[in-house]
């Protein structure tokens, strides 16, 4: 009962907030090289860390995620990290949006979902969560595909699916989401993202719908790398009338999505991370060692000219 209750109020929560930014709801692109190298090697040096998340506040009113049957955890993050990942994203998010002026309100995670884990499909807060994006950090080999279950302005529900390294953008106010089905495998790691428009607490109580801004930015960005997507941009392109989306649909399915900015290049592997985070550890001890040596070298020669200067104080005393 609780279940169908929170569901209830979620799908009236949605329905509240009159204004979007894009013409779908969603979009899937890779996380900036910059960002997921950053992400990707603290999540390694800190996957140990993880806390127990603690879920006691909601009581038995509420049912979000299944707590009480598949604990989640959360890594700690510094908030000067958080703060500079969050900036570093808030243009990407800006330009998928349609150029928005964005307002950074909260930055989530690590979460560490285990075994048996379900959300229920629900949306996010209406004065902070305007325009957000779920980052997946890591994936154990034993995870089965674990969807996200997401409506798109248009009321139809579609199941989509990440890896580590992508994210999904999302409306997260106005679309329904949630991972109804259990998770089969022991890890999944997901960091939410979240922006409001710039000092407009209440921008859900004005209609308005996407810029031209936003459906270029689909045109050159949307995710064609897999059936599902192709027909989601078949199905896109004969509701809106837009050419460009049909010959989206129609490209190689090997296709990545380009930026002309860059924004969105291509992400750096775990190894690739592991091995960077190695050789700057190496080339940190170096340099201390070559300090330690200097200053070494510099105390025995000031204990010599001490030694030499001691004998004509002495000599000078005595006459």
């Amino acid at each position: 009962a609780v279940v169908e209750t929170t569901q209830a109020l979620e799908r009236k929560r949605a329905r509240a907030v009159h204004r979007t930014f894009t013409e779908v709801g969603f979009a899937r692109a890779p996380i900036p090289e910059r960002t997921w190298a950053a992400l990707s090697t603290y999540y390694y040096n800190n996957r140990h860390a993880a806390q127990r998340e603690d879920w006691d506040d909601l009581g038995t009113s509420m049912a979000f995620v299944n707590w009480w049957e598949s604990q989640t955890r959360l890594i700690p993050m510094p908030l000067r990290w958080k703060e500079r990942w969050h900036r570093e994203l808030m243009p990407t998010v800006a330009a998928w949006a349609g150029d928005v002026q964005l307002q950074a309100t909260a930055f989530y995670g690590m979460r560490v979902y285990a075994d048996a884990s379900w959300l229920i499909r629900h949306v996010d807060r209406e004065d902070t969560h305007a325009l957000s994006a779920i980052m997946n950090l890591d994936q154990s080999d034993d995870v089965e595909a674990w969807p996200l279950l997401i409506d798109s302005l248009d009321g139809e529900t579609h199941s989509l699916t990440i890896s580590p390294g992508e994210m999904l953008f999302y409306e997260s106010a106005r679309c329904l989401h949630g991972r109804p089905l259990p998770l089969k495998g022991s890890r999944f790691v997901n960091a939410f993202v979240h922006y409001r428009p710039k000092d407009d607490p209440h921008w859900h109580a004005v209609a308005g719908s996407y810029s031209g801004a936003a459906v270029r930015w689909a045109a050159d960005h949307i995710a064609v790398r897999s059936e599902e997507a192709r027909e989601m941009a078949r199905r896109l392109a004969a509701h809106s009338g837009h050419a460009w989306l049909a010959g989206a649909a129609a490209a190689s399915p090997s296709a990545a999505p380009t930026s002309s900015a860059g924004s969105l290049g291509g992400s750096l592997t775990w190894e690739a991370a592991v091995a960077l985070d190695a050789a700057i550890a190496i080339l940190l001890f170096g340099v201390l060692c070559l300090v330690a040596r200097r200053l070494r070298l510099t105390g025995l020669i000031l204990a010599r000219l001490q030694r030499a200067a001691r004998p004509r104080r002495e000599k000078g005393e005595a006459v």
